[in-house]
């Protein structure tokens, strides 16, 4: 039978000699234990898979029309469409069709990628004759037109392959229509279809996004995919025929057979392919060791403003999402508390206005606890500051090491309402990001913004000294965008108001700009922030080790809505120390739970990401921004 025929036969096991038997095992058992070590370490040392399309899966989506081409930094692909083909086959027969015909497609098919078993299979199953529902008996229709009955009896069609891409294979498949078999006639089929390839999978998909379909059948552009410079002309559809007789014929459009070029708008993006992977598998693994909701996590270069990285998950599957859904882009859709993050942020500007000086003592606490009772001068009611552990007396700068609220409030509130209007103002919090990526949007089109605090809050004396002044101080009271926030830190550790861009434009710089606050408070900064992770008492002390101490500085976060019953876990890390280079902010969700500290579950996804970043460095290339490489238009040329 043609099946048997088709499979290849195994070896008898019986008849292999007891020493070839050991042999074989031996050496598999060895290749077993060889691929083990190296999962082992690549795990390790934060390496990714060798194979990441494999572990990440490439998506492809079926469109009606080529769109624009995405590449990151290198030229490598994100996004692109590609014009592939199905090819269905046209039967005329009396019998099944030879089987050198099923080997010569499997041979067509080979051309354009690995074929599989049912493939294989559906291929067989394609030129064997059907039953009588699904075949068409020509005799009869003759006899009923009162025809002559030509030499086959039946006809019957049926797809042979899908989304054949591979020009070769697609003219291998024309060769082969033009072939002659004994006892009956076949014809191909080509029919064109865009399919929307996404090279890197899920580990891109919040950033990248795609095209989702609405209920009034228009697609929605999600990510980057949303660039106006990416939008398709008029769609594209060529079938190629060709009948019984070899005579070949287009229908719908001019000859263009097997057309798999085209010239779309190419974006360049600022991403890098090798971090972004890297940072998924970060921010993925960070996620499912905690259990949390969500996730996500960005990389930027602090000379360039480049963002090299932004990844979330659980994955973003527009394909297949539906209503109530909250596998949504919270890369960049996300509003959080930023929690004790921000206190570098206010202590900086407080020593910045010179309202405290380094190494100016504090007490944390009331007789060595916890806990400190706000005594309010316009205000008949107090409000009880805890914090997680006993401080009690300390410098200034162990209130950011061992992250205490209490001196955080403490010093916030020496500087009064001026200060804090000044801290949102000059750093921007509330802006939302401007990355060209599609944000949700106010009832007046314009994108949704952070909030923060009201006017009446400021203005309110009894309300700003009891709730906002100090909820602001450790990062309470306000909910803004994570990128913000990391473009807030790197104005902080650089000095400069920052900029951040995703997309290479012409003219467009990014990267620091004005300078907002001086060396000598920056240089504090770093120095104290090295100590969160080198010091015993320090809240990301779980970092330490010989190849992050000195190199690896940052702030921990955590933050609990009681109402919402919601927790958020946050690291910002920044490095070299002493002269950031990079920056790397992770924010992780969780529901119902109360000890979700940052520097357990949020920070070792940045340390993953920057371990990565330190032993690529050695490559110049990624230290270059997209312009010195002569890309500065957001095109290839």
């Amino acid at each position: 039978m043609i099946r048997r025929s088709m499979q290849p036969r195994g070896p008898v096991f019986e008849e292999v000699s007891e020493r070839v038997f050991v042999t074989v095992v031996a050496v598999v058992s060895l290749l077993l234990a060889l691929a083990g070590w190296r999962v082992f370490v690549a795990h390790a040392d934060g390496r990714r898979s060798p194979d990441p399309g494999r572990v990440h899966g490439q998506r492809t989506v079926r469109q009606n029309a080529p769109r624009g081409t995405i590449v990151d930094r290198h030229g490598a692909v994100l996004a692109r469409s590609v014009l592939s083909y199905d090819v269905e086959v046209e039967c005329y027969g009396n019998a099944d069709l030879p089987l050198e015909l099923a080997n010569r497609i499997l041979a067509c098919l080979e051309l354009d990628r690995h074929v599989s078993g049912s493939e294989r299979e559906g291929v067989l199953e394609a030129l064997r004759m059907p039953g009588d529902d699904f075949r068409r008996d020509l005799w009869q229709r003759a006899d009923v037109r009162r025809e002559t009955r030509g030499p086959w009896q039946y006809y019957w069609k049926r797809e042979v392959a899908g989304d054949v891409g591979d020009t070769a294979a697609l003219r291998a498949f024309e060769e082969l229509g033009r072939a002659r078999y004994d006892g009956c006639r076949f014809r191909f089929r080509f029919v064109s279809r865009w399919n929307r390839v996404y090279p890197l999978g899920r580990a891109a998909a919040h950033v990248v996004g795609a095209l989702v379909g609405e209920s009034d059948g228009d697609d929605r552009a999600i990510g980057l995919e949303a660039l106006p410079a990416l939008v398709p002309g008029k769609a594209t559809t060529v079938r190629e025929l060709r009948n019984a007789r070899g005579k070949r014929y287009l229908r719908d459009l001019e000859p263009a057979p097997f057309a798999d070029d085209f010239a779309p708008e190419r974006i360049v993006t600022t991403l890098d392919s090798r971090f972004q992977e890297v940072a998924f598998d970060a921010i993925h693994r960070a996620v499912t060791d905690a259990e949390a909701e969500w996730g996500m996590i960005l990389l930027v270069d602090l000379r360039s403003g480049d963002v090299l990285a932004l990844a979330g998950s659980p994955t973003f599957d527009p394909e297949f999402r539906v209503s109530g859904d909250r596998d949504w882009p919270m890369t960049h859709w996300a509003r959080v508390e930023p929690g004790s993050v921000i206190k570098p942020l206010v202590l900086g500007l407080a020593l910045e206005r010179g309202i405290v000086s380094p190494g100016q003592p504090f007490v944390c606490g009331e007789d060595g606890g916890k806990t400190w009772r706000i005594v309010p001068k316009h205000a008949r009611r107090s409000r009880i500051i805890k914090d997680d552990h006993a401080v009690g007396a300390c410098r200034l700068e162990d209130i950011l090491i061992q992250s205490s609220n209490i001196g955080a409030v403490k010093v916030g509130m020496l500087g009064g309402a001026p200060f804090h209007r000044e801290l949102l103002d000059l750093f921007r919090l509330g802006e939302a990001p401007e990355l060209g990526l599609p944000l949700p949007l106010l009832a007046d089109g314009s994108p949704r913004p952070g909030k923060l605090p009201t006017t009446r809050n400021f203005e309110n004396k009894a309300d700003y000294e009891v709730y906002t002044g100090p909820s602001l101080s450790f990062g309470y009271q306000l909910e803004i965008y994570p990128i913000s926030f990391a473009r807030a830190f790197a104005s902080l550790v650089t000095g400069h108001d920052f900029r951040m861009r995703l997309v290479a434009r012409a003219g467009e710089r990014a990267g620091p700009g004005e300078r907002i606050l001086s060396e000598r408070t920056v240089s504090w900064i770093r120095s104290t922030l090295v100590h969160v992770v080198t010091d015993p008492r320090g809240t990301a002390r779980e970092l330490s080790g010989p190849d992050m101490d000195g190199w690896l500085a940052g702030k921990t976060g955590t933050t609990i809505n009681e109402r919402r019953q919601v927790s958020n876990a946050s690291f910002v890390g920044f490095a070299p120390a002493h002269d950031p280079r990079w920056l790397s902010m992770a924010v992780l969700m969780k529901r119902n739970v109360r000890k979700f500290y940052g520097g357990t579950y949020a920070a070792p996804a940045v340390r993953d990401l920057m371990a990565y970043v330190k032993q690529s460095h050695t490559s110049r290339d990624v230290a270059r921004p997209v312009e010195e490489r002569g890309e500065s238009d957001g095109r290839f040329r």
